[in-house]
């Protein structure tokens, strides 16, 4: 294998093409490649499982050597929803951990229990000595759905774009990070809907946009319809266990609004 990567000289574009020819030998030999082509590059192309969290957990202590010894809290594995590391001053590693994780189909979603983000990373870094970082599956389990499904969207978005174009995958507004997606909620609860409703709209840093904002829309989603549609691939949401995201555009004719939510009524949280 070494002698391999030594005289192989080809680029990331030239993997990709061959891969039905590399694909034999398996995934992790797929990695040296990669990491001899170019020892950065984030290697997601041809992953398209998130690998066991037991054996994630396994070659990260191997990587790193890492004593994986929950009573220190270095690692702590949250069964099959994620893996949440302590970073004690241990931070000139963690974008190699990242990097690593990516390669095995995990993402960071959260740091000290807010969404991942590079500029909250670099502030921490710079005023703290640990800090968490959770890991979530970047492919989760596909689900089955039917009936109707549910999306909360602030007035300015509906008006603007959704109306119009219907639901695309985004990353604004949301509790954790993750690539772009499209939330839905299996049901609708007047209640509950509020409750969410303040928690996004209290995550959003924008301040211009919190003013533009008066009202946030209940969408209600044609499930059987969208999947008439060839739109059928769902996954469960591991932060809620009654949703499910897309990466799939969801157009407007699947979407009705059946409810809205003024911010005014909110005041005992806002």
């Amino acid at each position: 294998m070494e002698d391999f990567l030594k005289s192989y000289k080809k680029t990331i574009q030239d993997v990709r093409q061959e891969y039905p020819n590399f694909k034999v030998y398996g995934d992790t030999w797929i990695f040296s490649i990669y990491g001899h082509i170019l020892e950065e590059q984030i290697i997601n192309e041809f992953i398209t499982k998130t690998i066991d969290i037991n054996k994630t957990v396994e070659e990260l202590g191997k990587r790193f050597n890492i004593k994986v010894k929950q009573e220190k809290n270095f690692i702590k594995i949250y069964f099959d929803k994620g893996i949440n590391m302590l970073f004690k001053n241990q931070f000139h590693i963690i974008n190699d951990v990242n990097i690593f994780m990516e390669t095995f189909g995990w993402i960071p979603s959260k740091i000290d229990g807010f969404p991942f983000k590079e500029k909250t990373l670099s502030n921490k870094i710079n005023n703290q000595t640990q800090l968490n970082i959770f890991y979530e599956p970047k492919f989760d389990l596909k689900v089955d759905v039917n009936g109707y499904y549910y999306h909360l969207t602030p007035d300015i978005y509906w008006k603007n774009k959704i109306e119009n174009d219907g639901l695309t995958p985004k990353n604004k507004s949301k509790i954790s990070f993750h690539p772009e997606r499209i939330y839905l909620i299996e049901k609708y609860n007047k209640e509950e809907f509020e409750k969410l409703t303040k928690r996004l709209f209290l995550n959003i840093s924008n301040p211009k946009v919190k003013q533009m904002i008066n009202k946030y829309y209940v969408l209600q989603i044609d499930m059987n319809a969208l999947i008439k549609s060839g739109r059928d691939k769902f996954y469960q949401d591991p932060h809620y266990s009654l949703g499910i995201w897309t990466y799939e555009n969801i157009p407007p004719v699947y979407i009705k609004v059946i409810d809205e939510i003024p911010l005014e009524n909110l005041t005992q949280y806002i």
